[in-house]
Parts: C-alpha cells; sequence; structure tokens
C-alpha cells in the first residue's frame, strides 16, 4: 500500500526534482512560504487581519469557514434573520445575510472578550457550559 506524503514533502519534491539543479529564486520561495504560514497566529498577522475589516465595512479578505452550530441556534439564526427583515427598510433587506448577522455578533462578543478578558461574556458562558472542573482561568 502506497503511502501519501504530507503537502509539505509534494511541494518539496515539486522544487527539488531529482537530479536537477534548483531554479533561480526556489530558496527564497521557500522560505516565503514557510515565513507566512508561521506568520498566520502572529501579532503582526493579527494587526493585517484587523485593519483589512476596520469598522465593520465588507472586506475583499473574506474567509469560508465551517463550524456546527447547534440545531437550537441554527433556528434561532433563521429566525433572527426573518425579524431583520421585518424590522429594516426594503433596500436593506437584500444585504442581511446570516453570514453579516453570524460575523457581527462575533465581531461584538471578540471586541468584548479583548476588552474583559476572563470577566468577558464570552468566558463566562464557556465556564457556565463546561463540565465542572478544579481547573480556573
Amino acid at each position: 500500500m502506497a503511502t501519501q506524503k504530507k503537502r509539505g514533502d509534494i511541494l518539496e519534491d515539486l522544487f527539488n526534482s531529482p537530479g536537477e539543479e534548483k531554479a533561480p529564486g526556489t530558496d527564497e520561495l521557500e522560505k516565503l512560504i514557510h515565513c507566512e504560514s508561521k506568520k498566520k497566529g502572529s501579532a503582526e498577522g493579527k494587526e493585517r487581519r484587523k485593519n483589512s475589516s476596520a469598522g465593520g465595512k465588507k472586506s475583499s479578505g473574506k474567509k469560508k469557514s465551517t463550524h456546527y452550530l447547534s440545531g437550537e441556534i441554527f433556528w434561532e439564526l433563521d429566525e433572527a434573520k426573518q425579524k431583520i427583515n421585518d424590522l429594516v427598510s426594503l433596500p436593506l433587506r437584500a444585504r442581511v445575510s446570516k453570514s453579516q448577522i453570524v460575523n457581527q455578533a462575533l465581531k461584538m462578543l471578540l471586541d468584548d472578550f479583548e476588552q474583559k478578558k476572563e470577566k468577558s461574556a464570552l468566558i463566562r458562558q464557556l465556564m457556565k457550559d463546561a463540565p465542572d472542573t478544579e481547573e480556573e482561568i
């Protein structure tokens, strides 16, 4: 049975064909790829993400993400979208989406977390929902 190669191994094979010399600039390209993948969690990356979506404006840097919601939240999100559409004027209704609602709700929750840390609503709710543990935050 053939073993699966990791993504890095495949890229390495592409860059380092057996018996061939590396193309000019290959080393720099490899460094750039590895450097960017390490930056994703860095403070610099966080600041870049923050600046790209400042003010809640529509950002060209949207990323698709899949997360599981409880059945209750799933249906409440649907209901919230309908209720918001009932509250806003007709021209705005086309702009209201579940993605927009989730994005704004998460932004508000994460802003609260950044300001209040362990006293934030997020931490309080996570601790309330967590099974009893001896460890505290």
